[in-house]
């Protein structure tokens, strides 16, 4: 019943399915604690073509992890508590993906 609700934007995520993107491996909906509130839950892989590809794109988040480049920096100094430490990662992950994807369309990779 209430999956209904989430039917577009699991059709987009369906399309989603690029070898380097993402895909879309299941998807489900828990309840909130208030009875209105309904969550979509997306289990999604990003999975590098190889070994080494792998290898660089984990050395290349843990280095934008450390350095943190903006906006990584700007959430970690700004906001607080899990909040701010799981941002900073996902945009360390944001700055490895883009490094990647500019090696590959420049043929470094």
């Amino acid at each position: 019943k209430n999956m209904s609700r989430f039917k577009q934007e699991i059709n987009i995520m369906k399309m989603l399915d690029h070898i380097n993107v993402t895909t879309l491996h299941h998807y489900f909906h828990t309840e909130g604690d208030k009875p209105d509130e309904t969550y979509l839950n997306l289990v999604m892989a990003f999975v590098p073509p190889s070994f080494a590809a792998l290898t660089v794109a984990f050395f290349l988040f843990r280095l934008f992890d450390v350095l943190k480049p903006w906006p990584a920096s700007w959430a970690d100094k700004s906001l607080k508590g899990a909040s701010g430490i799981m941002l900073d990662d996902i945009f360390a992950g944001i700055w490895a993906v883009l490094v990647i994807l500019a090696a590959q369309t420049y043929g470094f990779i």
